[in-house]
């Protein structure tokens, strides 16, 4: 091998290892520099005086919403007629305050009235039916009794003691039709007498009078709404009241419709729940 190769070689050998040198020390270095740093900052922060941070509450701003909103009364009744006739009193009007069971009309129901008189003599016609029936029976016991002793004697006819055994039997069948239609015609004393009982128009609860459409004199139809007057109706569908409507108003029911895209804890003092 030559001089001039043995000294090239050596100058590249001499220039890798100084390359490689500077490389290590430019990876080392900053790592050196690095964990001196962390180890000062650790015992700074060892040795420093804590600092204690104060924060004063602070009133959040009120997010007032509006929206709108319809009332309804805590309870609302429309009152109609159970029996036709004629109102012969009206006792109440619009925003008269009125007590629970307090009597508003009363309707005068003279049909219903003669049919009660009617039921009332069939029910008493029925029940002397039913006396007369039953003296009917004891008699047929009582022959049907003779003629069985007289019987156990061989004194009358077979054929009589049946006859008495059948009517007593018939008598009895009788009696049992009698209480039948007794209790029928108690059963139709009993329904006019509820009819006539309607005849009294009440207010079913406390309230305000918000409505009237009859006035005296004016012809009922038992269950029909009627509106005889020109005030417009206060039901919410339109259709016309019946005799009176009674609302309910030192308490209300308050309907808002809030949008999705507003989401507030509460609205005007009232907590979403």
């Amino acid at each position: 091998m030559t001089p001039l190769r043995t000294r090239t070689l050596v100058s590249i050998g001499g220039a890798i290892l100084a390359a490689f040198a500077v490389l290590l020390a430019i990876g080392v270095v900053p790592r050196i520099r690095a964990s001196h740093a962390l180890a000062a900052a650790a015992a700074s922060a060892r040795t420093e005086v804590p600092g204690v941070y104060v924060i004063k509450p602070q009133q959040a701003a009120s997010a007032d919403l509006s929206l709108a909103a319809t009332t309804q009364a805590f309870q609302d009744a429309t009152i109609y007629a159970r029996t036709s006739g004629y109102l012969k009193r009206r006792l109440v009007d619009i925003g008269d305050r009125v007590r629970a069971g307090q009597l508003l009309a009363e309707i005068a129901s003279p049909e219903i009235d003669q049919q009660l008189e009617q039921a009332n003599a069939d029910y008493r016609q029925s029940e002397k039916m039913l006396e007369q029936q039953k003296a009917t029976l004891d008699l047929a016991r009582a022959t049907m009794a003779r003629y069985q002793a007289a019987d156990a004697e061989n004194a009358v006819a077979k054929e009589a003691v049946d006859q008495s055994v059948a009517a007593a039997r018939t008598a009895q069948a009788a009696v049992a039709a009698a209480e039948a239609t007794v209790a029928a015609y108690a059963a139709n004393v009993q329904r006019l007498r509820e009819l006539t009982s309607f005849e009294r128009v009440a207010a079913p609860f406390a309230g305000t009078i918000i409505q009237r459409n009859i006035d005296v004199g004016a012809l009922i139809t038992a269950g029909s709404p009627t509106n005889n007057t020109t005030t417009a109706p206060s039901a919410a569908n339109g259709a016309p009241g019946g005799l009176f409507e009674v609302a309910q108003i030192d308490k209300l029911r308050v309907f808002v419709n809030v949008p999705q895209s507003y989401a507030p804890t509460s609205v005007r003092g009232c907590p979403f729940k």
